[in-house]
């Protein structure tokens, strides 16, 4: 029997916010990034408890990230919806440091 690893929390500064995210167990160095975004309503940690990638993806070879929005909302139209108006996603998630 394999004993689930919960996620850990990290949390960083990005464009003057703090920002967090749940990181999987450790997988093999270089191992690839797969990043999780979740639905509205919804936080990183949630996210990884109902999908099971958090303990899944490490296993099949996979760094697993799962970040948390502002308000458990993203902007994904660009238009700067309720947390991202000085911090776009795509530049958080891009930004190289997760």
């Amino acid at each position: 029997m394999t004993l689930a690893i919960a996620p850990h929390r990290e949390v960083m500064n990005v464009g003057g916010l703090q920002r967090s995210y749940w990181l999987g167990p450790a997988a093999n160095p270089g191992a690839p990034l797969l990043i999780v975004l979740h639905g509205m309503g919804l936080n990183g940690l949630q996210m990884s408890e109902w999908t099971g990638l958090g303990n899944r993806g490490p296993g099949a070879g996979f760094v697993t990230v799962f970040p948390d929005a502002c308000s458990e909302i993203w902007d994904d139209t660009g238009r700067g919806r309720v947390d991202e108006s000085t911090t776009p996603v795509l530049s958080w998630l891009s930004s190289n440091r997760i």
